[in-house]
């Protein structure tokens, strides 16, 4: 008698700001969509038939870094984001949060310095976690969101290390990276059909029993 194959354990690394991104572009070509209020672990489930038939589990990290120095220009940009925070750590996603590191940039047009905000941490974060994840035995393949290439040498690593498990990109909406593409066992790309189908409900209660909800703006 056959032995059935053993399910497989996916865990997805999402790049947050990648994906942010992604879905700003998208909205700029489709305004009406209701795409931001996305459930990571639907969105999950629904890339599961993309990847293997005999995915029993998976997990999702979401990589991401409020933008604090917005505290009084914008803030309910800050305010949206962490009630999106709220809502993947009631569905039980693990959040990990870098930082924005204030820099001077040259501008030209105004001869003089202007002070910018740059997102740090992330790239480091994610490609430290798909490491772990191989040394620790946590997946059989790791779904990376992302089209980063930053990430090329972490994920070259990996597979030398792990050659019994797998690396795939699930690339952000129009932003396929080829480079990536061409490091993976295979890859795939995000269409507004998998952000339309993978939305919270409007209102996700939390474990306090109290609700948080979807931003009017979204």
């Amino acid at each position: 008698m056959t032995e059935p194959a053993p399910s497989l354990r996916a865990l997805f690394l999402i790049d947050g700001f990648n994906l942010y991104h992604s879905m700003e572009a998208l909205l700029k070509e489709y305004p009406d969509k209701k795409i931001k209020w996305l459930d990571l672990n639907a969105l999950a489930r629904n890339l599961h038939h993309l990847i293997a038939p005999d995915i029993k589990d998976s997990r999702v990290i979401y990589f991401t870094t409020l933008a604090t120095h917005l505290h009084l220009s914008n803030p309910g940009k800050i305010a949206r984001h962490n009630a999106y925070i709220r809502a993947l750590t009631a569905s039980r996603i693990e959040v990990v949060q870098g930082r924005f590191q204030p820099k001077d940039v040259w501008a030209a047009e105004l001869q003089h310095y202007v002070q910018v905000h740059e997102e740090k941490e992330t790239d480091v974060a994610i490609a430290s976690r798909l490491l772990q994840a191989g040394f620790c035995d946590e997946a059989d393949v790791v779904v990376i969101v992302t089209a980063d290439t930053d990430l090329k040498p972490a994920v070259e690593t990996f597979k030398k290390l792990n050659p019994g498990k797998q690396v795939l990109f699930a690339f952000p909406w129009k932003r396929k990276n080829q480079i990536l593409a061409q490091l993976a066992s295979t890859s795939f790309s995000l269409g507004p059909e998998h952000y339309e189908r993978s939305q919270f409900p409007s209102a996700v209660r939390l474990p306090s029993g109290k609700f948080v909800h979807k931003p009017e703006e979204w």
